[in-house]
């Protein structure tokens, strides 16, 4: 026991203990190197992260930054880097998910910092993207007390009041923004736009868009304001504010879109060679500049296909192919174009070379479908834009091309009503689509739907080619009316000379022609189309319109004037259309015939004396028809018949006197009429030989002064003679006008009037000889009035009454006097009279044109000096407006 007791220790119990404790050294000094190791590597790696991301912040790699930061933030708290990080995301933003989180890392710091005005602004700005207005509402609201002079605090506050629809408040506030100067030009803009809401005039809402664009000097704000001016119809100016943008931006993308669109929109008539060249010379300036830039390649195609240069817009998309053969768009459009110019097969190799691209696959079927059409491959074609309509996007413009497509195919195998239903399904997402309006007018047409057809076309009379047709469907729809039910004003006013939307003249004339055929007025179309053969020497469509009339190889139409004169013996207008006829046939005989016909048709003493004078009358206007297109000798032999007319006229009337001293005076000179006065039988009414001394100086000129003369000595002698005929009175009245004796002649009228205070002509004159003065114009007004309530159809009396509106400065209102008369009844003085209005109005354009139409088909040289010096003094008004086409008047 005692051994056991005493012997020593093991040495291996020792040594174990002792490796313990070294081990347990180790391990504990190992971790705590490795520890410190670890430290000093993170801090190592959040260091490299942070210098990273600055370096990418300042190198402007956004990307690289923010992957910097969302690893550095989850080794450090960092709020500095948090709204660094924040900033980012705002900036570059790709999609909404973004900005939200942009929003939330934001929101979370200015609950710690609200001292942050910088963020808070631009926490406003993300709310108004994310569309949080109450929220960006109350950030304004502090940041307004923070920053009190920050121009951009008070604009953003405008802007949000605006969406909120609070325009008081938003109002206020851009105000506010503009006295603290700011350069936004959107502050201007909507400014503007809230004005206009509140029914501000046109000038006051311009004043503010203009000075958006002089403050800003964007071109987004000279687009704004162009595009304000195109809503209002006012092209030209818009297109000079883009014109001069362009100027100054010349590769800016919306603002070339906007010029060509504006160019495209105008009428062609309004579009001058200037505009043309100005237009396809910069965009194609441009596209080459930036050959890399395919939108500017497109719009300078399209300006060249616009203009009429087809060969010159492929050009230009196939120069940009070899730079980008993977180019979808320029290669669409290059298919598109060759289908236009009917040249299927050399769009089908194009087309080709688009599936290795890989384009979107609505418009790869779409394309395709355009392909087959121009193949008329109807039924293949609506399979394939089947598919494209499967593929596209509702509601997208794509979307609406296939169906209209659809509807191309439809009216092409006979489904008229097909395309109508496609057609108004794109009306139902886009009203004011004009390729829908125009496929349905054009289905309603094909199915036989004339009515309809002529409803939708009435709703764009402006579009180009509308117009025209429109006038035609309405001529030949009313034509199958009832007469009474047969309207004309709508035709008439289409192809009114003024503002008519027919911008073709020699198409609104052949139309003009048409129209007055179909009204019942053969002669006055074919005068019409005579004078537009005069005015238009080279035009082959007027020629053509009045060379198929004039030939009647058939003898349709003379046919029609002898069942039209069988029925309604006294008709005036088939008489002269029928003479015309068998004049440019060169049947002199037959014209004789008619006439002898005609004076011995009539079965009662009325007709037998109204007979004569209708063939007087058809004669005298075919003949002056016939000179003016050559044909000397028979109009000679229709002038001499004329007279025969009213001699026996004259015989069977003694009303008709006066007719034949006139005619006589026209066509044979002073010394004939002079036989005729003297052969005036001895008993005949002093009215009636007063009448007929003043038609006798009315058909001569001035230079018969000893006539002139004479036949005043005449007129004066018969009013003393037969001083209670106020009939007699009247007519030496008129004779002192003719003389230019106006204040004589309105002493003589205001006699009348004494004798007799309701004679509409002495009234009428009186007011006319006051407003040619520029006298007494209350008068002349009340006279006028009193003159228009005894005869309101008068049309004398309407153009008294529109000049005295006129000389009075209210131009609107004679306006619509003059035009309430029918064109037939229109003379050339009240048509000056319409002119003077027009150029009151600031319309000198039209009031020139109106003067030189008086002055082609009117005879100035017989109307009163009075009438000729308004005339004149008109012609001087307008004549730098229209220097091109009154300098030879």
């Amino acid at each position: 026991m005692t051994r056991v007791l005493d012997s020593p220790p093991t040495p291996h119990r020792v040594l174990s203990l002792k490796a313990a404790v070294v081990f347990t050294c180790i391990v504990v000094a190992g971790s705590v190197g490795l520890g410190h190791l670890h430290r000093r590597q993170v801090a190592a790696t959040v260091h490299h992260l942070k210098k990273t991301a600055d370096d990418a912040v300042d190198a402007g790699r956004a990307e690289d930054a923010i992957r910097a930061l969302e690893l550095y933030l989850t080794f450090r708290g960092d709020p500095d880097a948090v709204r660094t990080l924040a900033i980012l995301l705002d900036d570059s933003a790709p999609d909404e998910e973004t900005r939200k989180t942009a929003w939330m890392m934001m929101d979370e710091i200015l609950l710690d910092h609200p001292e942050d005005a910088e963020l808070r602004l631009r926490q406003v700005r993300l709310a108004l993207k994310l569309q949080h207005l109450p929220d960006a509402e109350s950030h304004l609201t502090l940041l307004r007390k923070q920053r009190p002079d920050d121009p951009d605090v008070f604009r953003l506050s405008g802007l949000v009041a605006a969406r909120m629809e609070r325009p008081e408040k938003a109002e206020a506030f851009l105000r506010r923004a503009i006295r603290l100067g700011t350069d936004q030009a959107d502050t201007w803009t909507v400014l503007a736009m809230l004005l206009e809401d509140r029914h501000a005039s046109e000038a006051e809402v311009e004043s503010l868009l203009r000075e958006a664009c002089d403050r800003s000097g964007t071109p987004e704000s000279i687009c704004t304001l162009a595009v304000w001016l195109k809503q209002r119809g006012r092209l030209r100016k818009s297109l000079q504010e883009v014109r001069a943008g362009v100027s100054m931006f010349p590769d800016h993308e919306p603002l070339n879109t906007l010029l060509l669109d504006l160019v495209q929109d105008m009428p062609a008539s309004d579009i001058t060679a200037a505009d043309r060249t100005f237009v396809v010379g910069h965009l194609r300036e441009q596209s080459r500049q930036h050959p890399d830039r395919n939108a500017l390649r497109l719009l300078a195609a399209h300006a060249l296909w616009w203009n009429g240069q087809q060969d010159q817009a492929m050009q230009t998309l196939q120069s940009g192919l070899p730079g980008d053969g993977d180019s979808w768009d320029l290669h669409a459009a290059l298919t598109d174009y060759l289908v236009r110019l009917k040249r299927p097969e050399a769009a089908r190799d194009v087309f080709a070379s688009i599936p290795r691209m890989k384009p979107n696959a609505a418009h790869w079927w779409f394309l395709q479908g355009r392909v087959q059409m121009g193949f008329d491959r109807w039924r293949q074609a609506m399979e394939s834009l089947e598919r494209a309509l499967g593929f596209a996007a509702a509601d997208s413009r794509l979307r609406q091309q296939i169906v209209l497509c659809e509807a191309i195919c439809c009216r092409k195998r006979g489904h008229s009503l097909e395309a109508v239903e496609a057609c108004r399904s794109v009306l139902q997402s886009d009203p004011d689509s004009l390729e829908a309006r125009l496929g349905l007018a054009a289905a309603w047409l094909e199915s036989g739907h004339i009515d309809r057809a002529i409803a939708v076309y009435r709703q764009m009379p402006e579009e180009d080619g509308v117009a025209p047709l429109l006038a035609s469907l309405l001529i030949q729809n009313i034509l199958e009316q009832p007469p009474l039910k047969r309207r004309w004003n709508e035709v008439e006013r289409l192809l009114d000379d003024l503002d008519s939307p027919v911008r073709d003249e020699s198409q609104r004339i052949v139309l003009q022609a048409d129209l007055l055929f179909a009204q019942g007025h053969p002669a006055r179309a074919l005068d019409r189309l005579d004078q537009a053969v005069l005015d238009r020497p080279g035009d082959h469509l007027i020629r053509a319109a009045r060379r198929k009339i004039l030939e009647d190889r058939e003898g349709s139409l003379l046919d029609f004037m002898r069942q039209t004169t069988e029925r309604t013996p006294n008709s005036l207008e088939a008489h002269i259309t029928a003479l015309r006829l068998l004049g440019h046939r060169g049947d002199l005989e037959d014209a004789l015939a008619w006439l002898d016909r005609l004076r011995r048709s009539g079965k009662n003493s009325a007709s037998r004396t109204r007979r004569p004078i209708t063939a007087a009358r058809a004669a005298e206007a075919a003949a002056a028809d016939l000179e003016q297109s050559g044909l000397s000798e028979i109009a000679a032999a229709l002038r001499q018949d004329s007279l025969n007319s009213w001699r026996q006229a004259a015989e069977q009337s003694a009303d008709c006197w006066p007719d034949l001293a006139g005619g006589m005076a026209r066509q044979r000179g002073v010394n004939a009429v002079r036989d005729i006065l003297g052969q005036l039988p001895p008993d005949l009414d002093g009215a009636v030989r007063a009448q007929c001394w003043l038609e006798a100086v009315r058909n001569t000129t001035a230079e018969h002064a000893v006539f002139r003369q004479e036949a005043g000595r005449v007129l004066r002698h018969l009013t003393e003679t037969d001083s209670v005929n106020p009939e007699v009175k009247k007519a030496y009245a008129e004779y002192l006008i003719q003389s230019g004796r106006m204040q004589d002649a309105l002493k003589v009228f205001r006699g009348v009037l004494m004798q007799a205070a309701d004679d509409v002509h002495s009234l009428a004159r009186c007011a006319w000889i006051l407003a040619m003065q520029g006298e007494s114009l209350q008068e002349a007004d009340r006279l006028s009035v009193r003159a228009a309530v005894l005869a309101p159809e008068d049309p004398d009396v309407l153009t008294v009454r529109g000049l005295v509106l006129a000389a009075s400065r209210v131009p609107e209102q004679s306006l619509s006097v003059l035009r309430s008369m029918a064109p037939e009844q229109r003379s050339g003085p009240s048509r000056v009279c319409e002119a003077w209005a027009l150029w009151q109005t600031g319309r000198s354009d039209a009031a020139a044109r109106l003067i030189r139409t008086v002055c082609h088909h009117h005879r100035p040289d017989l109307w009163t000096p009075a009438d000729q010096k308004l005339l004149n003094d008109m012609k001087a008004r307008v004549r730098s407006s229209d220097e091109s086409g009154l300098k030879r008047l």
